[in-house]
């Protein structure tokens, strides 16, 4: 399975962790749901992958909130766990 499908099937079956900067931070300044980051995750893409930090991979998965409004979520998996780390608006260029 591929890691995006992986993100995807942990996403479906609730399993995984959000971080408290998310949840506190993150979500509310961007005035996010819960289900926008799963809906940005499973109708998505990883945009990018960031191999250089010591604590693991990183992935950026880019997808639409629920009203359509491009976000990223960074997550990581830990010990099998995928962590929710941040989520933000993309920057229209």
């Amino acid at each position: 399975m591929s890691t995006l499908g992986r993100i995807r099937r942990k996403i479906l079956d609730g399993d995984y962790f959000v971080t408290a900067h998310m949840s506190e931070v993150s979500m509310p300044n961007d005035g996010l749901v819960t289900e926008d980051v799963e809906n940005a995750i499973l109708k998505g893409w990883v945009a990018s992958k960031m191999t250089g930090d010591p604590a693991g991979t990183r992935y950026m998965v880019r997808g639409p909130a629920l009203d359509g409004t491009e976000i990223e979520v960074v997550c990581r998996f830990s010990s099998g766990d995928l962590v929710l780390i941040t989520v933000y608006l993309v920057e229209e260029e």
